[in-house]
């Protein structure tokens, strides 16, 4: 009589295999927080791109002048009376009944938009100036640049930012780039390594 044949794995092969997948899952992790950091950060671009186009569109009614806008909307502190560039732009993009558009939110943004409305920081020192003038006025601060290179809106940097209220938020990174609309409409990342060689 022959004996049942016994099938199954051992202790070592079970053990063998789980160490192989868990330095799979090791390997491949890393690689995973990239692909998504990769992927917030071209839906970021596309919302700005969407921002680029509507701030052309308000160029091109109001004769080349930027909007006089705040740098954020409210409740981030400023002393600035000016509405925040959102609502001075809701006749392009259009706000909901919060006062706010997702075409101002960058998906890596935990706190910023749900307080205030956007994601995106306005460059307040080109506010109220002719696009034209943009690269006269970059000429007497020392800086060659022509329209293409002048930031108008980009991610809001990693900081603590103050509220009216007296309370601050703390702003982590977004994603791996800084995302930037430039006053030709055109939207591009710049890495820390980026502005180390500017």
């Amino acid at each position: 009589m022959k004996s049942a044949e016994k099938y199954g794995f051992t202790l070592i092969e079970l053990l063998v295999v789980i160490s192989i997948i868990g330095l799979l899952i090791g390997i491949l992790l890393p690689a995973l927080s990239v692909a998504r950091s990769r992927a917030i950060s071209v839906k970021c671009k596309s919302n700005l791109r969407q921002v680029g186009l509507a701030m052309q569109s308000y160029l091109q009614d109001f004769d080349e002048y930027l909007p006089s806008a705040k740098f954020m909307p409210s409740p981030i502190a400023s002393g600035d009376p000016r509405q925040g560039l959102p609502k001075v732009m809701s006749s392009y993009l259009p706000l909901d009944n919060e006062n706010k558009n997702p075409i101002y939110h960058c998906d890596g943004d935990d706190v910023l938009y749900d307080t205030c409305g956007s994601s995106y920081v306005y460059e307040i020192m080109f506010r109220g100036k002719k696009v034209v003038q943009l690269s006269q006025l970059m000429k007497l601060w020392g800086e060659d640049i022509s329209e293409s290179e002048v930031w108008l809106m980009y991610d809001y940097e990693p900081s603590r930012v103050e509220l009216q209220n007296g309370t601050h938020l703390d702003i982590t990174e977004f994603h791996r780039e800084y995302n930037i609309v430039f006053a030709d409409g055109h939207v591009d990342g710049l890495t820390a390594d980026d502005f180390e060689e500017d």
